[in-house]
């Protein structure tokens, strides 16, 4: 039975759903086809996806500041009279300007407001002797003070005591969305039914839906000093609830998923082991797999012979050998005879496992194929000839396995590597190229424990702790300072020329909008430092046998230093690459820039010279990398000897990561990036960039179903909180798997899965 003012309907999958009239968009004052669209664009189709718009700031409008008081860089509210306004243009550029005066006790104090940009209505309202409130940025320099683009009120008109602000939406000013918000609220008040059940809410300390959204979308003007601070931090019980609910929910859908998903049986699995397995790995491999390694293939293989598939997610450092327990999988299911398939999201990626895999599967009797973008036609049709009648026994790709012509005989693992690249939708579709084939997904992302729930929930979840013998983990330093740039590329020139191999970072690729080094400026500004080295560049924007040609000459030691954007976060393996330096840093995520420097110190060694060593590559064939030609040499001619520069073997030491920020060495980025500098432990950075930043802004948990707005203020009570979720959700779906017994929640869940809100690996 539907709760008053709301109407049963069928759900996209059979079950009963519960549609409500009042949560119509449409049905609000003031939205009509183009506001819908505007709010369709942030995923706001709904009354209740507004109250979920939670606001990213409050304004208090309760106070009045003195404007000979104010700081620099504050939000301040001054009443003042108007004395004298203009507006024009210069240069074609928009400039309008109001004076005005505040009396204090003190006499009078004169200050300005300025606008930049045309506002409705301004000059109609800037009325000479006028009384006004100002809400606005402060300027100050010196007794000299000006509001930036402040609003403007009349000193009468009460408005709210307290002003929300919401994250911005094309085309819709805040008092639009702000108004929105609070009809959407009014008819909630009226109709809607707190999905949350009593009695799990109040053992939580958990505040009623709806006074929190009350709170939340309209603070009352009494609020006390000690809530007001909660609520500018974001850290109230409401913020609590609706997080709480999100996170909720995101549970629900995972277990659901992973139990529908789990119901069925695997096409293949695991045979009982005749005689030693580890050993026919052993001989499959030119070294001895880690502790850690093992463990994680002897919960993969517990998970290959139960009687349903296996969901399971490997997680660990670069380098930590992930490639290795995936091939431990691979060769099981094809001992049992059936197939895998292995999806990387780059060539790149994909062409590097090929490289990995190859003389192992060669050593198992393993057939193997590569299948991307860049296959040719004849090629491709060969390929899915054989992968259809079973001639093949892995397949590794990138979205090209994904087509509609590619099919297997029997697939029984599916693997899929860095897949918080992947969407939801792409992951299944892969699967669904069999018959509730075992699923394997794996990320060198470091993941904390909430993040892997989040994400992951309906994973088990290995972890690879351990590194390979002979790694090294990086020396970090720190260059901050406006003038550090120039300091980093000579440290990286000096360690260059002491021999190392070295890549470069840099957030753009040619010069822009943005402030920030380039790919093509760096390369220019290091050949000029190093004139006898090569220096080559790798970015998205090169086609795919160019970049395989930088890699290659990077590999060969042909190139000294690889100047490239993040392209290089996964699948390049220089096993001699000793050095890297991140330019502006700062523009860049902790847990990214700890993904980027474990491109370095991979493994020791000579860096090959020999250009014909390269010959018969399975990805790159003969393809050659152009060098500089020696003085001594004729024009038109190509030479295989490493620059002067670079002596043949590598020297000792540890590899060494050189970020650079252009900010002071006292401010947040540089302090931020100290964590880097500090430890290289990926489960400590990841951490702290999730403290820093928030769930809402790292390894693509919007797809996954958590909150649309980063909640800030609650990162550190995340995992208290994710817990929490968790176990409610087992709690509810073990009494209730259907929930037939809590019609508001499976509504809830519908409603959020049509919306694309929540998903899963499952799913």
């Amino acid at each position: 039975m539907a709760p008053a003012g709301l109407v049963e309907r069928p759900g996209p999958s059979g079950a009963a759903a519960i549609d409500s009239p009042w949560d119509a968009l449409t049905g609000l004052p003031g939205v009509g086809p183009r506001t819908a669209a505007k709010l369709g664009e942030q995923g706001l189709r709904s009354c209740w996806d507004l109250l979920r718009w939670i606001p990213v700031d409050y304004r208090d409008h309760r106070r009045r500041d003195r404007v000979d008081q104010v700081a620099d860089g504050v939000v301040a509210v001054i009443e003042a009279t108007i004395r004298r306004f203009k507006q024009s243009f210069f240069r074609g550029r928009y400039l309008a300007t109001m004076e005005l005066v505040q009396d204090t006790a003190d006499g009078p104090r004169a200050f300005v407001a300025r606008w930049f940009h045309r506002v409705g209505g301004l000059s109609d309202r800037a009325v000479a002797g006028r009384r006004v409130r100002m809400i606005g940025k402060v300027a100050r320099k010196g007794d000299t003070v000006a509001l930036i683009h402040p609003e403007l009120h009349d000193a009468d008109d009460e408005g709210p005591a307290i002003a929300v602000r919401y994250p911005d939406i094309e085309g819709l000013g805040d008092s639009s969305v702000a108004r929105l918000c609070l009809a959407a609220l009014a008819r909630a008040q009226a109709h809607a039914v707190d999905p949350l059940p009593e009695q799990l809410r109040l053992r939580l300390g958990l505040p009623s839906l709806l006074p929190a959204l009350g709170l939340l979308h309209a603070p009352p003007g009494d609020l006390p000093e000690a809530s007001w601070r909660e609520l500018l931090a974001g850290r109230t019980p409401a913020h609590r609830r609706v997080l709480f609910d999100d996170l909720l929910h995101v549970q629900l859908a995972l277990l659901r998923q992973r139990a529908a998903y789990r119901a069925a049986a695997p096409p293949v699995g695991l045979l009982p082991a005749e005689h030693d397995r580890r050993e026919r790995l052993r001989a499959c491999v030119p070294f001895e797999p880690t502790s850690a390694q093992w463990r994680a293939v002897d919960e993969i293989e517990t998970d290959l012979a139960a009687p349903r598939p296996m969901l399971r997610l490997v997680q660990g450092e670069v380098g930590a050998g992930k490639t290795f327990v995936a091939f431990a999988a691979i060769q099981g299911i094809v001992e049992a005879g059936g197939q895998a398939a292995l999806m990387a999201p780059t060539e790149i990626l994909a062409a590097q496992h090929l490289r990995s895999l190859a003389p192992w599967c060669e050593a198992a009797g393993l057939r193997i194929a590569l299948l991307t973008g860049a296959t040719s036609r004849p090629e491709r049709a060969a390929l899915l000839t054989r992968a259809r009648i079973g001639a093949l026994d892995l397949l590794i790709g990138t979205h090209a396995l994904l087509g509609e012509g590619v099919h297997f005989r029997r697939l029984g693992l599916v693997v899929i590597d860095e897949q918080h690249r992947f969407g939801v939708r792409q992951r299944a579709l892969l699967r669904d190229k069999g018959s509730a084939p075992h699923l394997l997904v794996m990320t060198a992302t470091p993941i904390p424990r909430t993040l892997a729930l989040t994400l992951f929930g309906e994973l088990d979840v290995s972890v690879l702790d351990e590194l390979p013998p002979g790694r090294t983990p990086p020396q970090t330093r720190l260059f901050a300072g406006p003038r550090s740039l120039a300091a980093a590329r000579a440290a990286l020139a000096d360690l260059v020329r002491g021999g190392r191999s070295a890549f470069v970072v840099c957030p753009q690729v040619e010069a822009g909008t943005r402030e920030v080094s380039d790919v093509e400026a760096a390369a220019a500004d290091l050949r000029e430092r190093l004139p006898g080295a090569a220096i080559g560049v790798l970015h998205g924007r090169m086609a795919a046998r160019d970049k395989e040609a930088a890699v290659a000459a990077f590999r060969s030691g042909a190139l000294a230093v690889l100047v490239a954007t993040t392209v290089i976060e996964v699948g390049v393996d220089i096993p001699a690459a000793q050095a890297m330096l991140v330019e502006h840093a700062d523009c860049f995520g902790l847990a990214q820039l700890h993904q980027l420097r474990g491109r370095i110190g991979r493994g020791p060694g000579p860096v090959p010279t020999d250009r014909s060593s390269r010959s018969g590559d399975p990805v790159l064939g003969d393809r050659q990398y152009e060098l500089p030609v020696p003085e001594d040499r004729p024009p038109g001619t190509r030479t295989a000897v490493p620059s002067p520069l670079r002596p043949a073997t590598p020297p000792g030491g540890a590899p060494v990561c050189l970020l650079h920020t252009p900010a002071s060495p006292g401010s947040e980025a540089a302090a931020r990036l100290q964590v880097l500098v500090d430890t290289c432990d990926g489960f400590r950075v990841a951490e702290q960039d999730l403290a820093e930043r928030g769930p809402g802004e790292l390894f693509g948990l919007r797809q996954a179903g958590t909150p649309r707005q980063r909640i800030a203020g609650l990162a550190g009570e995340l995992t208290r909180l994710l817990d929490a979720a968790r176990d409610a959700a087992q709690e509810i779906l073990a009494r209730d798997p259907d929930l037939q017994a809590h019609p508001e929640l499976r509504a809830e869940l519908t409603r959020r899965a049509e919306h694309g809100v929540v998903g899963g690996d499952a799913g």
